[in-house]
């Protein structure tokens, strides 16, 4: 595959005879660095088990098997970005072509013009990209902050050192490191940025016409989040041992289930208005509510429609 691009190229650009002024990025130059990519590439493809069948791969094999795609994933990753910036130069729209010809979600599409946009100015983490040391997702938190001034300037004055801890960490914990560097490097120790995140708060409700499902999204700051999520877990994890200690129960709640109904918990036990139904346990839990199809839930009223239980 990669033999046959390399030849359709080569005979296009060995008919070039255009001259070029000094600065300029010849054809030529652009023809040695697309080879330079495909040499890494076809590196990184060697990791992989093509032509043999998964199921006879023990999980050794299967590991190296992943992680010679995540290097792959990498090296796409940095040659997607590349053309992502060439559109831009050219006065084009990236994250709509990338949507368009790219076959990516609009949401996927942003997300990968701004990464381009922000690895323009971090070629040193674009070379590691490319060569599989990093994954996309590393790169994404480092490029992310590229169109914030105060970060922008301490990740070009770290990027060495920061991507050194890029390749010693999985993508959670690079995400961990770069949070704190965020923090450390604040001149007020990271005040300003809480108070930005406090005012970045929001929740939406609304209800799926189709289904007649209502669905709810929040957004908390870090302490907040924290707090409710630990007051969620702790309801989740009573409702787990109500029905697990008792033994024998059937048509036990899958995670999400159990997830859902401890929030519902939450909210209309402290509002006084729960609705419940027995689990078989002993216990009684709230159940989730749907209303007639085109249901309308303003989403800054915090108001819903009454809950009736099934």
């Amino acid at each position: 595959m990669f033999g046959i691009m390399v030849l359709v190229i080569t005979a296009r650009f060995g008919t070039s005879s255009e001259v070029y002024q000094p600065g300029e990025v010849s054809e030529a130059d652009e023809f040695f660095e697309f080879q330079r990519e495909v040499s890494s590439m076809n590196c990184l493809c060697r990791g992989l088990s093509a032509g043999r069948a998964v199921s006879g791969l023990d999980l050794a094999a299967l590991d190296a098997e992943l992680t010679a795609l995540a290097k792959v994933d990498s090296a796409v990753a940095a040659r997607r970005s590349l053309v992502a910036a060439e559109v831009k130069r050219r006065r084009s729209d990236p994250a709509d072509r990338l949507t368009k010809a790219g076959g990516m979600s609009s949401r996927e599409a942003n997300r990968a013009a701004k990464t381009a946009e922000g690895l323009e100015k971090l070629s040193k983490t674009r070379e590691a990209l490319a060569a599989g040391e990093i994954s996309k997702g590393q790169a994404e938190q480092l490029a992310s902050r590229m169109n914030k001034p105060a970060l922008a300037k301490h990740v070009r004055a770290n990027e060495e050192a920061l991507l050194e801890r890029a390749r010693g960490e999985s993508t959670d914990e690079f995400a961990r490191t770069m949070r704190k560097d965020d923090l450390d490097g604040s001149p007020d120790g990271g005040n300003t940025q809480a108070r930005c995140q406090r005012r970045a708060r929001m929740a939406s409700m609304w209800i799926d016409p189709d289904t007649g499902m209502h669905h709810l999204f929040a957004k908390f700051d870090p302490v907040t989040g924290a707090r409710v999520s630990t007051r969620l877990q702790a309801m989740v994890d009573k409702l787990w041992r109500a029905e697990n200690l008792a033994g024998g129960v059937r048509n036990k709640r899958q995670v999400d289930q159990r997830r859902a109904d401890a929030l519902e918990t939450l909210i209309c036990q402290s509002a006084g208005t729960s609705t419940s139904t027995s689990t078989g346990t002993g216990t009684s839990t709230s159940t989730s509510t749907s209303t007639g199809k085109g249901d309308q839930v303003d989403p800054h009223s915090g108001s819903t429609p009454n809950d009736s239980t099934p």
